[in-house]
This record gives structure tokens, C-alpha cells and sequence, in this order.
């Protein structure tokens, strides 16, 4: 389902700008307080921010009076504020009275502020840098005058400096400056979040964000041409933006007016650096004037950044460039296009460092841009570095090309692998002769047969039978020990057994080329992940990603899938931030601009993943929801994944239809191709069984669960399966295969749920209480407030009701933190419930303060402050301020007074 929405230039909330609202409303507020200034470039808000603040401090402000400062108004003595004096001519003559003001000034001061009124004013400058000078000195007068209050808002780095009687204002200490950066990217989510009334799509925000720089002027919009295009859309409630930026209409005005006058080299510079930042400064120089270049980085319109050696020129801000190639005409856009092209191929080829791959990727794009004979071999090589850059959509573009150019066999392999890795299905035999073709031997035969394997891996069906067919029909044995490699790892992605074995054995035959090792380390380096063998599978990743420059263009699957291996094995030894951290690094791999959705669900949903682990079930839903909504329709890679995770996500938060529906698309969609990369979804069956209040069939599902991992070597499944078994309330039943587990894997996790089982077995609420602890330290807060909650129930079985109660507190403490989450061991907790009176005296004793001090502070009697602190223990369950002081913090979510 598709929607949009309707009015969102109405709607466009005052959002992102909390502290500085804060800032500014204390200092308005404060006993004899003059004012602020507030000071920004173009774009970020000042006008609104200073509204905003205007509206929540005007019930104490008695009048408030507007000015604007225009262009138009700056020759015109106090032409700011025309309408707010008198019809009445001023007094003649610039006579200074006894108070050492001009008599205009006097006059004006007086008719903005009579004495009969004696009501404070509030005066409210915007665009103070565009005042006149007669109305600046009239502005910095009023900000010495007693009762009146003045909030400026003046440009930051304006083309003219403002009047020097508004840069006294902050010169002289008058008032108080704020300086109004750019949004950041957590604040422009919120913004997004508010103006389009739902979830926007994490990656979608992250382009907004990358494009629009925080300018919230432009991202309003953006967003509003997007919504007009249909660029923006929402679908199953998630906004996301798909294809180009619509740059036009008030938006390309903004930035035009932004760009300002440019002479014609300056406009032909501005043109090369839109078709081809970033442009090294040398090619640059030789294409147009130099002194136009350093015209336009003194106007901040371009910038320069080190590269090694180089200094590379790009324009300042990205939405410069996509208006700059929308004033370019189609005739104008080929020629800038070729002359940089031939620009480029030349410094290449007169560089020491040779020809880069960028450069190359950028040549082939122009090259088929501008038409005529263009040479098959190097759209090719523009097909496989576009892939290599994970770019799908180019890569095919320049693919297709180079097979109808003529590339023949290698523009077939390239195309191939750009396409097959979208998921998408192929004619195979069409597009690729059959392998006994005498023309396919050796070296292209393996290509053919690599390419060929993963399309058919990417569209669900089982490769290995043509691989081995492949694998016996090539006789060199390099190129059989690639494609047996080939089939280690797209075998091992799909539950295949053996592959450590496997991969010793392909080494056996001899030193393997670097693509060939690269694969079989990926293939190593995920068993190692799974069975848990944490420092090995890690030494293995570092070691393949240090030398991926030499492997990365034939197999760029291969840096993704390894940054997975570690995720996992980070993730299974209890190291959630390293975790994260690799989950970081192969979101960066695969930008969001990339094109290749399938990589990006992938590392969305193994972001949703750490996310519900970590206890933020709503920030796993949202990252589910992002992931799912990158997939194709049917079946494809990473639906398990994602799917799996959008369902275990919703029904830890109660929500049992969705997270049918999602377990539903889950099982129908995962393709077999992809059994241990999606075994994330069979986790989740257990979890909706339980939302669904059947804990039995869900600890039946579990230990389903945990078999199956078992079966496959799955260790760190398996692991996550039979604690769920515990989680759910029958540790009884999994303990000892715990503790087994414990004693195989590295890493400090799998003793702790070990640990947990066990003391759950034995009542050991002692130990539960150090397991719960553990827990939080490894940041799994949702498993560290259920072990909590085992800890209150050990307690009360053996008698012991105060100490239950303060595990119970904590464990619904930490309960709150988990965005809603609610599962079995939680679902009998309950707010300790403090009257305020109660939270204020707990607040006071924690501090520090004795019982007779707070009876002064609060006019109250002691024996009414002993009573109260009694109720206050007996209900969070402790029995002194110590520990009162750290119970208060989860609490209330705030340190102690």
C-alpha cells in the first residue's frame, strides 16, 4: 500500500531544535535579561527558532513589536520600522539633547515605547544584518533600556557585514549570542519523523541528510518536491525515497539565489565540477581559468580536500551541482562531458601512480553518455568496477552496453554477475554460451561458471550441480580449484555440512589465485562465526580484508559476506559494539546511494538484529520495516533476515497480527539458497507462539529451533535458541546442553546463559542476581530485566519478599528501556508505584540528606519523613539510601537531587 502526504508545507512541524529553544527561553526569562542573538547561515531556522521562543515567552512579555531588515529598507533611515512610527514628521534638525542621543533617535525611541503604557516590550529583529544604519542604532539604543527585551537574528557570513551597531549587540556583551549550526542527522530524523507523520526509512533520512547538509530550509523542500514527484513515498507505513533528486520550482530557486551571479569561467567551471567532482585540481587547471576557480572557493561555493598527493576540487554543497547540470543544456552537457573525459584519460596516462579505477569507472560513464564508437573493453571494465562499487544499476547500464558494443564473452560474464546479485532471474543460457562452447576453457570457463552460480544462488535455485559439471569440464587446476571454492561457500549458505574440510582440501591443490583465497577465507572465516570460534574466525576476517584490493573486483560479495562472518562472531561471543562497529562498516561498504538494495536489507537487518538484542524493540522494528521494504517482490536474499526480524520484533512488542503477517512472508519468501544467512526468522516462531499466549508450542518451537541449528553447526543459533528455551520458563529442559555449549564456544556469553539456566534449575537467586548483572554489561537489557525478574521469583519462593521486590524493581526498570517490549518472565511486573510526596522525600534521602533536614526543608514533622522513607523501601525493596541512590536512577531515569 502506497500513500503520500497531502499537506506537508502546512504541517511542517518546529522540530530539532529543543536545546536551543531551552537556551534561548532561559535567557529571556532571567531577571533583568536583554535579550539574544541568534546567528546562522541561510537555511538552518533562525526565523522560526526565534518565533517559537517569541511564542512561549509572550505571556510574560507584555508587548512585542516585529521588524524586518531588507535590502530594500537599508537606504531608507529607520525603513525597518516605517510601520510602527507616527505619520508625524520628526523634529527638524540632528540636535543631540542632554541624553547624548540625535533627536530622530529620541523621537523614534519615544514613539516605540511611550511612558503611559509601562508594560514590558519585546522587540523582535530579524535579518538585523540588512538594517539600516539609523535602525541599527535605534536597535542597539533599545538594548540598553530598561523593560525592554530585544531577540535579533542576524546572518552569518552575509555577503555585506551587518551595521556596526548590531555587531555591538554580541561585540560589547549587550547580548548574548547563539550560534545555530546545521541539524544533525538524529534531529533531521525528528524533523522528517514530524513532518511526514511517520517512520522514514533510516537510509532515506541518511541521503536527505548527506544532501541538504542539516539546512532544514532545503530538506522542507526537498521533501516537498518529492512528495510532488512521487520520489517520496510511503509504503506499509515507511517512508522511503526511490530514484533521482527533483530539483526544481522554489527549490532550485533557493539554490540559484544561493549560487548567486557568476561570470561565464566561473559558470564553466562550476559546469566541470558538477559533471565530475570531485576533479583533481591539476585537470581542472588545464580545462578552465584558475583565478575563476579561486574566485569561487573565496565565495565558499567550492572546496578543496587532500587525497595523497592530490588536491581535489568539489563543489561545496551537493545540491549545487544537481542545479547546475539542470541549467545545462543537452548540447552543453555533451561537450562538458567528453571534454572530461579526455581530460581525465590524459592525466592518467601521464600520472606516475597510473590510471585509477574511479577514474576509469567515470570514464566509462562518460564515454557512453556522449555517444558515438564507444570501445566494448572499456565499458566492461566500467561494468565490473561499477559492481565492485556495489552501483547495480550503472553496472548493468554500462554492461548492457558493452555486449552490444561487442564485448563478447567478458561484457557477458560482467553483466551476469551485476544482474544476478539484484536477485532478479535470468536467461541464462542466452545471455551465456554453454560451458562446452571451445571458446570457453580455462580462465573464462570458471568466469562463466562463477557468474552463472551466483545468479541461480541470488534467484533461489541450487548451483553446486553445475558447478561440479563445470569443475570437471575445466582441466587447468587454478581455474577448477576457483569454481570449487565457488561452491564451498555458496554450498555452505546453503546448510551444506563440511565445509572446513572442504576448504582444506581446495587449499591442498596448490597456492590459489587471490580471488579463489579470498573466497575459501569467507567460507572459513563464517564456520568459525558459527561454531563460535571467536578469535580465529577474526584473525581470518583482518587477514582477507587487508589484501581485498587485489580480489575485491572480481568478487565483491565477498568484503560484505565478511564483514557479516564478523558481525556474527562479535555478536555471539557477547561484544555487541563490535558488533555494531561491523554492522557500521558494511553499511558504509554498501552506501545508501549504491543501488544495490539487496546488500543494504542485509545490513538492515542485521542492524534490526543487534537492535532487539540490545533491548530497543522499537528501533528493530523500524530497521526491519527498512530492510523489508528494500526487498523485490517474491523470493529473495535476506528476506529470512529481515522478515524474520520484523516479526520476533513486533510480537516482543505485542503486536501478534504483524508479527503473523511478517513470519507468514518469512517462510514464504527465504529462499533456500539462503538457509543460514536467514536462519534469523526460525528464532522468531518461538517468540510469536508466545506473544500469541502459547509459551508451551513456543518452548516447543525453541528447542526445534536449537536442533536444527545443531544440524547445520550453527553454534551460536543454537546458543540463542536454548536461552530462549530459558526465557520462556523451562530451563530445566536445556541446561545441561547449555553448559555443554558453554564449554565449545569462545567469548563471555555462552557461560552467562549457561549460568542462567542453571541458577534458574537450582533457585539460586544470588546467582541470578550476577547473571542479570553480566547481562547489562553486555548490553542485552531486555535478557538482563528477565533475568531480573528470575531473580524476584527465586526470592519469593524462598521466603524473602523485600529482596524479591527489589528485583522485581530493577527488572521493571530496565523493562521500561526496552521500547515496549514484553515477554512471559515480564508480564507479571508491575510500577512500584510511589506517591509524589514519596518520590520527593526518596529523592532528598539519597542525596544525602538526614531525616531531620529533610523535615526542614519540606516544613513536614520527622516522624512523617520516617514514615514515608519506610514506604518508599517497602516498595522498591531496599533498606537504606545507599541502596535507594542507584535504584532511583532506573526508577525515575534521573540521578538523585
Amino acid at each position: 500500500m502506497i500513500s503520500v502526504c497531502p499537506d506537508a508545507r502546512r504541517m511542517w512541524p518546529f522540530a530539532g531544535r529543543v536545546e536551543e529553544l531551552e537556551w534561548i527561553t532561559r535567557r529571556l526569562r532571567a531577571r533583568g535579561a536583554r535579550g539574544v542573538v541568534v546567528a546562522g547561515e541561510p537555511g538552518l531556522g533562525k526565523s522560526r527558532l526565534v518565533a517559537e521562543a517569541v511564542r512561549g515567552v509572550r505571556e510574560s512579555s507584555g508587548r512585542t513589536i516585529r521588524v524586518t531588515g531588507t535590502q530594500a529598507g537599508a537606504a531608507i533611515p529607520l525603513g525597518a520600522f516605517a510601520h510602527l512610527l507616527p505619520a508625524a514628521a520628526p523634529p527638524p534638525g540632528d540636535d543631540t539633547g542632554s541624553d547624548g542621543l540625535p533627536a530622530l533617535l529620541r523621537w523614534a525611541a519615544a514613539a516605540l515605547r511611550p511612558d503611559v503604557d509601562g508594560q514590558p516590550l519585546l522587540l523582535v529583529i530579524d535579518d538585523a544584518h540588512l538594517l539600516d544604519h539609523a535602525s541599527a542604532a535605534l536597535v542597539h539604543h533599545l538594548a540598553l533600556v530598561k523593560g525592554v527585551r530585544l531577540m535579533v537574528a542576524v546572518r552569518a557570513g552575509a555577503p555585506a557585514p551587518a551595521p556596526d551597531a548590531v555587531v555591538a549587540l554580541w561585540k560589547d556583551d549587550l547580548l548574548p549570542r547563539l550560534e545555530l549550526a546545521p541539524l544533525s542527522e538524529s534531529a533531521a530524523t525528528d524533523v522528517l519523523t514530524a513532518a511526514l507523520d511517520g517512520h522514514v526509512e533510516a537510509l532515506t533520512v541518511r541521503r536527505l541528510y548527506r544532501i541538504t547538509k542539516g539546512n532544514v530550509l532545503w530538506l522542507r523542500e526537498l521533501v516537498l518536491a518529492g512528495l510532488a514527484t512521487g520520489a517520496l513515498t510511503r509504503t506499509y507505513g515507511v517512508w522511503s525515497w526511490r530514484g533521482g533528486l527533483p530539483v526544481a520550482g522554489r527549490l532550485r530557486e533557493l539554490i540559484e539565489t544561493a549560487i548567486g551571479d557568476t561570470d561565464d569561467d566561473e559558470r564553466e567551471a562550476l559546469e566541470y565540477m558538477a559533471f565530475g567532482e570531485p576533479i583533481g585540481d591539476d585537470v581542472l587547471a588545464d580545462l578552465t581559468h584558475a583565478a575563476a576557480i579561486e574566485r569561487l572557493e573565496a565565495r565558499r561555493l567550492v572546496a578543496g580536500c587532500r587525497d595523497g598527493n592530490r588536491l581535489l576540487i568539489r563543489l561545496a554543497h551537493p545540491l549545487y551541482g544537481e542545479v547546475v547540470r539542470a541549467m545545462c543544456g543537452p548540447v552543453r552537457t555533451q561537450r562538458i562531458k567528453r571534454r572530461l573525459a579526455d581530460a581525465v584519460e590524459t592525466a592518467g596516462r601521464t600520472d606516475p601512480d597510473g590510471f585509477r579505477r574511479d577514474d576509469a569507472l567515470r570514464v566509462a560513464v562518460w564515454r557512453l553518455d556522449t555517444g558515438g564508437a564507444a570501445d566494448p573493453a572499456v565499458l566492461t571494465d566500467g561494468c565490473r568496477l561499477a559492481w565492485a562499487s556495489y552501483d547495480t544499476g550503472l553496472a548493468i547500464r554500462l554492461g548492457r552496453a558493452a555486449l552490444a558494443a561487442g564485448g563478447g564473452a567478458e561484457a557477458a560474464v560482467a553483466l551476469t554477475a551485476a544482474l544476478g546479485a539484484g536477485g532478479g532471474r535470468l536467461d541464462l543460457e542466452d545471455l551465456l554460451p554453454p560451458l562446452s562452447d571451445p571458446d570457453t576453457a580455462g580462465r573464462l570457463a570458471a568466469k562463466y561458471a562463477t557468474a552463472r552460480a551466483y545468479a541461480l544462488t541470488f534467484a533461489g535455485e541450487d548451483p553446486l550441480p553445475m558447478l561440479a559439471e563445470a569443475a570437471v569440464a575445466i582441466e587447468e587446476p587454478q581455474w577448477r580449484q576457483d569454481v570449487r571454492s565457488v561452491s564451498v561457500l555458496l554450498g555452505l549458505y546453503m546448510g551444506r555440512t563440511g565445509a572446513a574440510g572442504q576448504v582444506a582440501r581446495i587449499r591442498a591443490f596448490g597456492p590459489p589465485s587471490p580471488v579463489t583465497a579470498a573466497r575459501l577465507a569467507t567460507a572459513e572465516a563464517s564456520v568459525l562465526a558459527n561454531e563460535g570460534q571467536t578469535a580465529r574466525c577474526l584473525a581470518v576476517v583482518d587477514d582477507a580484508v587487508r589484501g581485498a584490493r587485489r580480489w575485491r573486483e572480481e568478487d565483491p560479495t565477498l568484503l560484505p559476506a565478511l564483514e557479516c562472518a564478523r558481525l556474527q562472531a562479535r555478536m555471539f561471543a557477547g561484544d555487541l559494539s563490535g558488533a555494531w562497529a561491523a554492522a557500521a562498516d558494511g553499511g558504509r561498504l554498501i552506501a545508501e546511494r549504491s543501488g544495490w538494495d539487496t546488500g543494504i536489507a542485509g545490513f538492515c537487518g542485521h542492524r534490526a538484529q543487534l537492535n532487539r538484542l540490545g533491548g530497543r524493540i522499537g528501533d528493530a522494528l523500524a530497521w526491519s520495516r527498512d530492510g523489508a521494504g528494500r526487498l523485490p517482490d517474491g523470493g529473495a536474499a535476506f528476506s529470512g533476515l529481515c522478515l524474520g526480524e520484523l516479526a520476533h520484533a513486533a510480537a516482543l512488542a505485542g503486536h501478534v497480527a504483524a508479527a503473523r503477517r511478517a513470519l507468514s512472508a518469512a517462510e514464504r519468501r527465504t529462499l533456500p539458497t539462503f538457509r543460514t544467512v536467514d536462519f534469523a526468522y526460525e528464532h522468531a516462531r518461538a517468540w510469536v507462539l508466545a506473544a500469541s499466549g502459547d509459551v508451551t508450542g513456543a518452548v516447543r518451537a525453541a528447542r526445534a529451533v536449537a536442533d536444527r541449528a545443531a544440524a547445520l553447526r550453527l553454534r551460536g543459533h543454537e546458543m540463542f535458541a536454548l536461552h530462549d528455551v530459558v526465557r520462556l520458563g523451562a530451563a530445566h529442559l536445556v541446561a545441561d546442553r547449555l553448559d555443554r555449549l558453554a564449554d565449545e564456544m569462545e567469548g563471555a556469553l555462552a557461560p552467562v546463559l549457561a549460568r542462567h539456566a542453571a541458577a534458574v534449575v537450582t533457585c539460586d537467586p544470588a546467582s541470578l542476581e550476577v547473571v542479570a548483572k553480566q547481562l547489562e554489561q553486555f548490553g542485552l537489557l531486555l535478557h538482563a530485566a528477565e533475568a531480573h525478574a528470575h531473580t524476584a521469583d527465586a526470592y519469593r519462593r524462598l521466603g524473602d519478599p523485600r529482596r524479591a521486590q527489589t528485583a522485581a524493581t530493577r527488572a521493571w526498570a530496565l523493562a521500561r528501556d526496552c521500547q515496549g517490549a514484553r515477554t512471559p518472565a515480564l508480564a507479571d511486573l508491575a510500577a512500584p508505584g510511589l506517591t509524589a510526596r514519596q518520590r520527593e522525600i526518596a529523592h532528598l534521602a539519597a542525596s544525602g540528606l538526614t531525616n531531620r533536614e529533610i523535615a526542614e526543608r519540606l516544613t513536614v514533622s520527622i516522624r512523617t519523613v520516617a514514615n514515608h522513607l519506610c514506604g518508599v523501601y517497602e516498595r522498591l525493596g531496599v533498606n537504606d539510601r545507599a541502596g535507594l541512590a542507584g535504584l532511583l536512577i532506573e526508577y525515575d531515569g534521573v540521578p538523585a537531587a
